[in-house]
């Protein structure tokens, strides 16, 4: 299932970075509605299981009328090539907020200074 929530069986109050056999799926039907975006407007949490596995979703900023409520579909700190890729393998889409695309652009200048200071004949192309 792609919209589920991974939650760790011995501390339920932490969702699990990757898939393991100490984990469990929760499907949150109103928590899955929210779109992802690497800089979200909300976030959530699980709690512990003497209280049932509840998720609870907060807003981290305030968000006006009529805005889309996002959260993220992974850890925000983690690099972006791994953020991208475990969107693209698990959720099936390719990431294309603000935050991902200006660090894809930093990094693809940054590999084009290191290649042209080893190759400063060679001309790269843009597209």
């Amino acid at each position: 299932m792609v919209n589920t929530f991974e939650i760790s069986i011995y501390d339920r109050a932490q969702e699990v970075k990757s898939s393991t056999d100490n984990a469990i799926q929760g499907l949150f039907a109103l928590a899955s509605m929210p779109s992802h975006d690497c800089v979200a407007n909300a976030t959530h949490e699980f709690s512990a299981r003497e209280d049932g596995y509840r998720m609870t979703m907060r807003a981290v900023v305030k968000i006006p009328k009529g805005a889309d409520i996002t959260h993220s579909y992974t850890e925000p700190l983690d690099p972006v090539l791994q953020r991208r890729s475990l969107l693209q393998v698990g959720k099936f889409f390719m990431c294309k907020c603000s935050r991902l695309v200006v660090t894809l652009l930093y990094l693809q200048m940054k590999i084009s200074l290191v290649f042209q200071s080893f190759y400063p004949d060679v001309r790269i192309l843009q597209n």
